[in-house]
Order: C-alpha cells, then sequence, then structure tokens
C-alpha cells in the first residue's frame, strides 16, 4: 500500500506502522458510507464510543444542523476525528474532550476539543511524533475539505475540519 509504504519510509515506529495498519482497515470498512449525514454521525458516535472506552476520559458529542458528504469524504473525517482522538488519548492528557458537528449553509464543520495540556505547533513539521497531524492535513486535502489545529501549550487542542456541502459547478 503506497500510504503505509510512505509511513514506514519516514521513520516510524513498529506501533506507528501497526496503528497505519489498523487505520487503512478502517478506511477500507468505512468505504462503505454513503453521502448521508446521519451515517456519519453513525460512524462517529461508534468512533468515540471506542475512545471512551479505551481512553476512559470523558466525551461531549453534539450535532447542530445538518449536511451531507460524499462517501469517500465521510470515510476521511471519521479517520480524522479517529486521529484527533487518538492524539489525545497519547498526548494530552485530557480531563474532557468535545466532539461538534455543525452543519449550516453550505458548510460541515466537524470540532474535536480537549482541555489537555496542548502543543507547540511549530514544532509538528520538524518532530517525526506529529506524523498523524500531517497525515490527517493529507487526508483532509484528498477529500475535499480544510484542517485547522489550533493549540498552545497549557491550553489545549482544537481540530476543525470543514467541508464544503455546496455543489461545486
Amino acid at each position: 500500500d503506497p500510504e503505509a509504504a510512505s509511513f514506514v519510509h519516514l521513520g516510524a515506529t513498529s506501533q506507528d506502522v501497526v496503528d497505519t495498519a489498523l487505520v487503512l482497515q478502517l478506511q477500507r470498512a468505512t468505504s462503505f458510507l454513503l453521502a448521508d449525514s446521519r451515517r456519519l454521525v453513525t460512524a462517529l458516535a461508534g468512533c468515540i464510543e471506542s475512545f471512551t472506552q479505551t481512553a476512559l476520559t470523558p466525551v461531549e458529542f453534539s450535532v447542530a444542523g445538518a449536511g451531507a458528504l460524499p462517501g469517500e469524504a465521510q470515510a476521511q473525517a471519521v479517520l480524522i476525528v479517529r486521529e484527533a482522538l487518538n492524539n489525545v488519548a497519547r498526548h494530552a492528557q485530557a480531563h474532557s474532550v468535545q466532539v461538534k458537528v455543525l452543519g449550516d449553509s453550505g458548510t460541515l464543520r466537524i470540532i474535536v476539543q480537549d482541555d489537555g495540556v496542548g502543543f507547540d505547533l511549530q514544532t509538528i513539521g520538524a518532530d517525526r511524533r506529529h506524523l498523524g497531524t500531517i497525515l490527517m492535513h493529507e487526508r483532509a486535502q484528498r477529500s475535499g475539505g480544510s484542517l485547522i489545529i489550533d493549540s498552545q501549550p497549557g491550553r489545549g487542542t482544537q481540530v476543525t475540519l470543514t467541508y464544503s456541502t455546496t455543489a461545486q459547478p
């Protein structure tokens, strides 16, 4: 798989390779998702449930509005949220997490926010431990979305994934 190969090429640990394999399996498993906002919410709820069972960190999940995404964009969105939650579990030392799905006038946003330790955004490009965030950006771009990560040491992290739900001519 080219994606896994590039991940290994960048000097990932064996655990990172296993994690990538699991993400690729999830991607294949979620490729059936249809352009239906209920399926996206259901898939995100499953992702959140899995996170809360393993990380034991409470998550507040809210949905306001609606918006349909193509199946591939939905699959990528779920994988991005999963990676954001994995990062919370591994690095954030958070006491709580919020996941919000907000749909309004042609835009669907998914926000993952934690109250953890945060990090210096300048270290992402230079530090291979943050390869997951780089892959999140690539997934968003590849699926027609945009990703913004906002974090500061001591102030937690917010990951905002945005898609246009307006048909492009």
